[in-house]
């Protein structure tokens, strides 16, 4: 396996955390306002499936108990954090799945609800259906501001998140150390380890630094990969002659070669690894944007092309599991922003077998 482990003890207190706000959450009170919900409890139980506990929800209403599995949001739901969701929803949770977050747009309902997972959020607007036998549906409402949130973090930043997902163990390495193999300067380093710790996903003991929350840490790198850096990355997009993947593919080895400047990413690297979905789309990953690359594959901008060209958030991209591909890490995240059910079955696939990011 490769990625982060998680920390039983911090799982064990971020669990503690929701049970003890339960009385006064806005997420219990707004659950606790639709007309069939008479009494709401959280607890948390052990799981079979999952290296760590369950918050489970019990709401009561007239015709019995219902249980749901709770997954916390503490920050921004985007796109790319609601296809992490989905991705991970396929491991097959023993229950029903509700997600507490901030706010829940009207496009990230619609996403929610259409692979039947549950929501609430803090304005009230949410999505229950227990089993049919009740269902409530309210959207629009809008959340009120928070004054003086935090700066988002940049591009570097999202550079040193990708590392210490590929390797954890860089957490406890020298800061120097730590920009060096991210690619981002030491004060960027210093600043992403304070933000980390600040908004508790790392903690620091006396003698180490400790990834705490990989779960928020993977979802904050989609998000940031997705909004900021895949941008950044962005080398172009094109059309070949050639009929198939399989074809493209075949030739773009020929002609790139054995050295270690590119690799597959994304439905590509996915086959490579699992043997089981192939798109008809096909990401490159490179080291460096020669000039010369589109006329080296004979290839022609196009804006719907079946290639895709992109840069590496770092160095350690290139340790995939297979030859020329990409860390898993990577795959997984541009099979969830690609969003369509097969690509989303895929990125299951890889997290749960190449991957400990619960």
């Amino acid at each position: 396996m490769l990625g982060v482990q998680a920390s039983d003890w911090f799982i064990s207190n971020e669990h503690a955390r929701l049970l003890n706000m339960a009385p006064r959450s806005p997420y219990v009170e707004n659950l606790l306002s639709l007309p069939f919900v008479k009494r709401a409890n959280l607890s948390i139980e052990p799981s079979r499936r999952q290296p760590h506990n369950h918050t489970v929800l019990e709401l009561v209403t007239p015709q019995g108990r219902r249980r749901l599995v709770v997954e916390e949001k503490r920050s921004h739901l985007s796109q790319a954090s609601v296809g992490d969701l989905i991705a991970r929803w396929r491991a097959k949770l023993p229950m029903p799945l509700i997600l507490f977050a901030p706010y829940v747009s009207r496009e990230m309902g619609t996403a929610l609800v259409s692979h039947g997972i549950n929501f609430v959020d803090r304005g009230g607007n949410c999505h229950v259906n227990l089993g049919g036998s009740y269902v409530a549906h309210v959207e629009g409402r809008k959340l009120r501001q928070t004054p003086g949130a935090r700066s988002g973090v940049r591009g570097p930043g999202f550079r040193l998140m990708f590392a210490l997902l590929v390797d954890p163990g860089l957490i406890n390495a020298p800061v120097r150390e730590l920009a060096r193999v991210s690619g981002v300067s030491v004060g960027t380093a210093s600043t992403v380890l304070r933000r980390l710790e600040q908004d508790s996903l790392l903690v620091r003991t006396r003698t180490k630094r400790h990834l705490v929350r990989p779960k928020d840490l993977v979802e904050r790198w989609i998000a940031g990969y997705s909004e900021t850096l895949r941008p950044q990355l962005f080398l172009g997009r094109f059309r070949t002659q050639d009929k198939d993947p399989h074809s493209l593919e075949v030739r773009v080895a020929e002609i790139l070669g054995r050295d270690g400047a590119w690799a597959w990413g994304g439905a590509a690297g996915a086959f490579r690894l699992t043997k089981h979905y192939r798109s008809d789309e096909t990401i490159l990953h490179v080291r460096t944007a020669a000039s010369d690359l589109p006329k080296r594959l004979r290839a022609l901008p196009h804006s719907t092309g079946p290639l895709t060209v992109l840069g590496v958030p770092g160095p350690l991209a290139f340790r995939g599991v297979a030859p020329h591909t990409v860390h898993p890490v990577l795959i997984y995240t541009e099979l969830v922003l690609t969003g369509s059910d097969r690509a989303t079955e895929a990125a299951s696939e890889i997290r749960e077998r190449f991957l400990s990011l619960q």
